[in-house]
């Protein structure tokens, strides 16, 4: 290899090592890529709702976290008159924080609306929340839900022996405390209020609020002082990178999805890409652009357009993400399973869906 200046592809007069500075990335354009934007422009296409509106709920789906809930429970463990709020009237507290429920995103309401309790610990009882079903989470104060929490793993298993779960969690509970497994759906989410820990008696809301991790809200670990923020983890298993999927695209009614069963066979999951590659990241990049598009639809709905109902939309997609695309991981399986779902109701057909994935992977590598 020759070592004359600009042998490595371009010439240029800095000082910097490229292993170094350059940071992993799949390097290939991957189906599941290809199908959340083939999905999003056809919407747009057929006026379901604009690319404008997609951009607002993709940031908005962008900056939601987990603040808004480690504030409202460090006010709440200083002001007693505020817990009393917190436990009554949730959502009206969750305005002091800066969540509306009725509008968490301050132009239109996505999928996240629904009944919203705060379940406080107490010294002999500790609550934490699962979706037996799906994934249902109170995303505008908590932020898009882990991984795990949406794993058949944790679902079961945080059901039938949450004693156990817990523990690989690193939470060993006293035998004289008890467990409630409080079970969340479309209609009603949930927040844990966990105890303030000892030695915290003099700190202020702030310091108070940076030991209040999402898995605590969750209920899978105790508040402790000197804890910080954790965003990833833990105790459900993830599906091996090296793992291949079988599925079967037939429906009930025997429809066959011709496109959906390529992109499930092809098997470029984002565990799997993201293991050839070393690239640490866990979400894929596609993520949240699919959020955008599952709120945009649910706005479409909600405003009489021709997107499916809301609740009839997610039920049938949840159905699929448990059978059809059950060995999909998420969030592979909710764009599948969306993909399944507006094919089956007639919003979009295989053919034009065949063509648009085909002319998106050929924008994108060209």
């Amino acid at each position: 290899m020759s070592d004359a200046p600009g042998a490595h592809g371009h010439d240029h007069d800095h000082d910097h090592d490229h292993a170094r500075t350059v940071a992993p990335m799949v390097e290939e354009v991957t189906d599941f890529e290809v199908l959340e934007i083939a999905l999003r422009e056809l919407c747009i296409e057929k006026g379901l709702f604009t690319a404008e509106e997609h951009r607002r709920f993709t940031e908005f789906a962008e900056q939601i976290g987990p603040t808004p809930a480690a504030t409202l429970v460090a006010r709440a463990w200083v002001e007693p008159d505020f817990r009393e709020l917190a436990l009554a009237e949730p959502m009206t507290a969750s305005k002091e924080v800066g969540v509306d429920w009725l509008e968490p995103t301050g132009f239109g309401t996505p999928s996240d609306f629904t009944a919203f309790s705060i379940l406080a610990d107490t010294p002999t009882l500790h609550h934490v929340i699962v979706c037996a079903l799906c994934s249902c989470y109170p995303r505008p104060i908590l932020g898009n839900s882990p991984e795990w929490y949406r794993t058949p793993n944790y679902r079961r298993r945080m059901v039938r022996w949450p004693r156990q779960v817990l523990s690989e969690f690193g939470l060993q509970l006293p035998d004289d405390v008890s467990v409630r497994v409080q079970d969340s759906n479309q209609k009603h989410r949930f927040m844990v209020m966990p105890q303030r820990p000892a030695g915290t008696e003099d700190w202020t809301r702030e310091q108070l609020a940076e030991i209040i991790t999402r898995d605590c809200l969750i209920g899978g670990r105790a508040a402790e002082a000197g804890s910080h923020h954790q965003r990833g983890h833990h105790g459900a298993a993830r599906r091996s990178p090296g793992r291949r999927v079988t599925m079967s695209t037939r429906t009930e009614a025997g429809d066959v999805h011709p496109s959906l069963a390529e992109v499930v066979e092809r098997d470029q999951v984002w565990p799997r890409m993201a293991a050839r590659y070393g690239v640490a990241n866990l979400v894929p990049p596609w993520k949240t652009s699919l959020d955008g598009l599952c709120d945009a639809l649910d706005r479409a709905a909600d405003n009489g357009c021709a997107a499916p109902g809301v609740v009839e939309r997610r039920d049938e997609e949840d159905r699929l993400a448990a059978t059809t695309y059950a060995d999909l991981p998420y969030p592979e399986n909710q764009l599948v399973a969306l993909a399944h779902t507006l094919l089956d109701r007639g919003v979009i057909d295989e053919r034009e869906l065949a063509e648009r994935m085909a002319a998106v992977r050929a924008r994108l590598e060209a």
